[in-house]
């Protein structure tokens, strides 16, 4: 079972942006308990794992712009922000993944925040051929973070770190819904897999019989 280790957090929301100011958290096994008054910052703990392994900002965050903490504080012109998680995949392989990103103040009247992507990076300190990185350059991290973490993005959205103005979804229309299980479930891409097949032993029922005879012999 893949698991949660660390997880820091800097210029995210209420917490600051300057050297410092970042927070650690460590998550014990089997149950870590977040507690804390209103404004705490425990929303933001959650929206920082969800955001880490899947790249997805919170909604209502203006598409980012208000999940990295506001530069008008500091009257800056930006401010950077970074989440970095320390995961443990299903065969115990320590994985980083570092996510840094930064809002940037419009010269305009409404003086409103931008949101951008600075970087994602992925790193193994393993020894041997587990040692490496990679970046959003050459890979698709959300792809690769799903890999390590052997779950499927809708799982990782809609149950595990499901946003407490999204929790309500099984209360959806019916098709919102089903289009929800389809995707947690794959249904989906089964539903392709077995047409891919069928459509195969229709034009070659005799490669699949081959296909069946050597199986049957293993």
């Amino acid at each position: 079972m893949s698991t949660l280790d660390k997880l820091l957090i800097r210029g995210i929301r209420s917490f600051g942006s300057q050297t410092g100011d970042e927070q650690q958290i460590s998550f014990v096994s089997p149950l870590t308990l977040i507690v804390g008054v209103n404004g705490s910052g425990k929303t933001t703990i959650i929206e920082c794992l969800k955001y880490a392994l899947t790249g997805e900002v919170p909604p209502g965050s203006d598409r980012g712009a208000g999940f990295v903490h506001d530069p008008k504080i500091y009257q800056f012109s930006e401010c950077l922000g970074q989440v970095k998680l320390n995961v443990k995949d299903i065969k115990g392989t320590t994985h980083i993944v570092t996510r840094s990103m930064k809002a940037m103040l419009k010269t305009t009247k409404t003086s409103k925040s931008t949101f951008e992507t600075i970087d994602v990076n992925i790193y193994c300190p393993g020894v041997g051929p587990s040692k490496g990185s990679m970046s959003k350059r050459v890979a698709d991290m959300n792809a690769e973070m799903c890999d390590i973490m052997g779950v499927s993005k809708a799982i990782l959205n809609n149950v595990i770190f499901c946003h407490q103005e999204d929790s309500s979804w099984p209360l959806d229309e019916q098709k919102k819904v089903k289009e929800k299980f389809d995707a947690i479930f794959g249904t989906t891409e089964y539903n392709r897999v077995i047409d891919k097949v069928v459509g195969i032993i229709s034009e070659s029922p005799f490669a699949c019989s081959i296909c069946i005879f050597r199986c049957e012999i293993q």
